[in-house]
């Protein structure tokens, strides 16, 4: 019973403790996933993905965290239609003075289009600032959810 005691608190004190990151295995295609997991203070979280279809996950509990994630899709493959355009991106904060940058893109051989965003904040003095662009298959979505005082949102869309 001790034994397992020690186990379960060890995990807890390592879950508290913990970046965990998730990467898309290269071997399958398309590629680009990403999931970036933190618990504390003071965390940063950076997810630069640039060609195939990207998706991105980040999930921040604590104070004074940064999340920076920036996708491209820009070079699609035009005899793969799977291959053309979209980009995902989730962000989830929570606690007091945390940023969330998401820079989105599929311009240039992007006849798939799309972008989607997303960012939700809870707590107070948080920002979230979201640029996407999109063009010929066109799309484009957003979403900011900010709860608490002081917190700042800008949306850039084109």
């Amino acid at each position: 019973m001790k034994t397992t005691m020690l186990t379960a608190a060890a995990a807890a004190v390592l879950l508290a403790t913990t970046s965990l990151a998730f990467a898309h295995d290269p071997d399958l295609s398309p590629q680009n996933d990403s999931f970036i997991g933190q618990i504390g203070d003071y965390n940063t979280a950076y997810a630069t993905q640039k060609n195939d279809n990207n998706d991105q996950d980040s999930i921040q509990n604590g104070q004074h965290n940064l999340a920076v994630t920036t996708q491209t899709n820009a070079i699609a493959d035009p005899n793969d239609p799977d291959s053309k355009g979209r980009n995902n991106s989730w962000t989830g904060q929570f606690g007091r003075h945390n940023a969330a940058f998401t820079t989105q893109n599929t311009i240039n051989g992007d006849a798939g289009g799309s972008n989607f965003s997303g960012v939700y904040q809870r707590g107070e003095d948080n920002t979230a600032v979201t640029t996407q662009a999109s063009h010929e298959g066109l799309a484009n979505a957003s979403f900011t959810s900010q709860h608490g005082t002081g917190n700042v949102a800008i949306t850039l869309q084109h």
